[in-house]
């Protein structure tokens, strides 16, 4: 009799595993094989290295693969033109000093008015993170070598120019803020086109050096800004990390991913971030702006084999931060007990990690605010087209 209820359950077991095998994610669609992950601690973050300098934040190829055949429509809906490198003009690199205010007219905690001088003279870079997010995307989406090579010359444009290296960061630490979000955006970017055989190489090791000298330096001055433990970390971190896979640098690597490791250190037994708390009527859109980097992180640090999402401290991961938030935008009573302030919305661009999350963790409420394609220059650009429906939850 025990032995055979050893066959019923060994048969059970294998018919479990060819319908996994045969499951897919989303309609018409067929899952991209999963890597093998090292569940990361401190002692082994300390020795990662760049498995890979071509893996971006998704498989590119067989992604394309998927979109060639049948879509959900929330997938098809996010898809982008087919023709032109992007809709936002190619940007010309600034010249001169970095001399960007601050966002805010009032000192935190809180918002204040907005400093209309901000966004004046941060346009050029937010108009480059939005051109190379276009690019990238539909390069990512149907593979046109021009886009790529278009995309390509831009940065180059900007490396040649030696933009993002020339600021102060006591005087103005807005320009050290924007240095990092600019670079994100365009190492990301660079991630998607890298493997590309038609690239100009001189060119792309122009671009992935000019990357690395401008992260390495923007690193450099965090002591001199008091260590700027809060959400900056967490974007350093995603600088560091973008930037150092496209380059191959090891060292780079290591210091995105301790950023990356400060971030869950940082996390409350109740989900929140502290310091992102103490932010006013900002409260939840910071906690949210704090997920963000690390979202994207982990991504980029699971197609190198490590499972970052995996990684805990004080007995905490990062789904426990996603947890808070998705619990503070459902209820804003969440967030009393930190901040007795009415809480302003969070854009619902900032919610593109939740393409994420929705892969990597079974929680209904993702579903909720996952109703229209996503799309964010600083987390890779269209996230919907590029990643949503190719892996299972786990």
């Amino acid at each position: 009799m025990r032995h055979c209820r050893l066959l019923v359950r060994l048969l059970v077991f294998s018919l479990s595993l060819g319908l996994a095998a045969c499951s897919t994610p989303g309609q018409g669609m067929t899952a991209a094989p999963e890597p093998v992950l090292e569940v990361p601690t401190a002692q082994t973050l300390v020795a990662a290295k760049v498995k890979d300098p071509n893996a971006s934040f998704f498989d590119v190829a067989a992604r394309r693969r998927q979109l060639a055949g049948d879509l959900p429509p929330r997938v098809r809906a996010s898809l982008p033109p087919r023709t032109g490198c992007s809709t936002t003009a190619a940007p010309t690199p600034p010249t001169g000093a970095m001399e960007i205010p601050r966002r805010y007219l009032a000192p935190p905690p809180g918002r204040g008015p907005l400093n209309p001088e901000q966004a004046k003279r941060a346009g050029p870079y937010w108009q480059l993170e939005d051109f190379v997010a276009e690019a990238s995307t539909r390069y990512g989406a149907y593979g046109d070598p021009a886009v790529a090579s278009c995309l390509l010359a831009t940065l180059d444009a900007w490396a040649r120019a030696e933009t993002l290296l020339n600021y102060d960061p006591k005087a103005w630490s807005q320009s050290w803020f924007t240095v990092e979000w600019t670079t994100t955006s365009a190492a990301l970017a660079v991630s998607i086109i890298r493997a590309e055989p038609s690239l100009d190489q001189d060119s792309l090791q122009r671009v992935t050096a000019w990357l690395d000298r401008v992260a390495r330096k923007q690193l450099s001055h965090t002591a001199v800004m008091g260590g700027s433990q809060n959400n900056h970390a967490y974007w350093r971190g995603l600088m560091a990390t973008s930037t150092a896979i496209v380059a191959a640098d090891d060292e780079l690597f290591r210091q995105g991913l301790a950023l990356f490791a400060t971030g869950i250190e940082h996390i409350a037994e109740d989900g929140s971030f502290p310091l992102e708390m103490q932010r006013g009527e900002l409260a939840v859109h910071y906690q949210n702006f704090a997920i963000m980097p690390l979202m994207a992180t982990a991504e980029l640090a699971r197609r190198q084999g490590i499972d970052l999402y995996r990684y805990s401290a004080n007995g905490r991961t990062l789904q426990n931060a996603a947890g808070f938030l998705l619990s503070a935008l459902d209820d804003p009573a969440v967030v009393r007990k930190h901040q007795s302030m009415a809480q302003d919305e969070v854009p619902p661009e900032d919610l593109s990690w939740m393409e994420w999350a929705a892969l990597r963790w079974h929680d209904p409420r993702l579903a909720r605010h996952l109703t229209h394609p996503m799309f964010h220059r600083r987390l890779g650009g269209g996230i919907t087209a590029l990643v949503a429906g190719t892996t299972p939850s786990h």
